[in-house]
């Protein structure tokens, strides 16, 4: 009988101490869930302030001052665009420039030729001592200059080489002799004249260097 009081007893404590957890854990849970409705209460609030805080910060900025930076923004890209298009037209005539020298360079090439036949006629006729070749040598002659005339107007020029002192740079030498009478590395013969157009040389001269 008193082993019975006692399991009694005991499952009535047992009894009571469950219910005092399950009223901790009810307390604990009803806490919790205050706790995140006063944060989402506290965020709500914040983010309100915020739109207000952008709302007053808008309606400080004045007309005049949305005038002045739209202004300043259109400025920025004007000078952008004038940089870029003054670039654009550098650079494109710098690219036509070049295209236009290549194909006279070219050009010259094909009519540099002519020029020494002209050239070789001439000096032909002038070793002639009758009338009719003086006549012709006289014709050629004139040809020969109105030939140069048109190339000096394309900006293309005679390589200067006789009498001067060799150039590897413009000058291509065929034959060396040891002569007293003319300098060190002076070219004393031109057997075939070069031609040069600003920095680009066209045809290098052909020549005779002595010492």
């Amino acid at each position: 009988m008193s082993n019975n009081k006692k399991q009694s007893k005991k499952a009535q404590t047992e009894q009571s101490q469950n219910n005092d957890d399950l009223k901790q854990d009810i307390k604990t849970e009803i806490d919790e869930e205050q706790t995140e409705i006063n944060n989402e209460t506290d965020f709500e609030q914040a983010a309100n302030c915020s739109e207000e805080s952008k709302e007053e910060d808008l309606k400080q900025i004045s007309p005049e001052q949305e005038s002045n930076e739209a202004y300043s923004d259109l400025q920025d890209k004007y000078i952008r665009l004038v940089a870029e298009y003054d670039n654009f037209r550098k650079r494109t005539r710098k690219e036509k420039d070049m295209l236009y020298n290549s194909s006279l360079i070219d050009v010259c090439k094909v009519w540099l030729p002519v020029l020494d036949n002209l050239d070789r006629a001439v000096e032909a006729l002038d070793k002639l001592e009758s009338s009719e070749s003086e006549q012709m040598s006289e014709g050629l002659a004139m040809v020969q200059k109105q030939a140069n005339d048109a190339m000096e107007q394309l900006g293309v020029k005679e390589i200067k080489s006789l009498g001067e002192r060799f150039d590897p740079q413009y000058h291509e030498a065929i034959a060396h002799v040891d002569n007293p009478e003319y300098g060190e590395d002076e070219i004393f013969e031109v057997i075939k004249k070069g031609y040069i157009k600003g920095d680009t040389v066209i045809r290098h001269s052909v020549v005779c260097v002595a010492n």
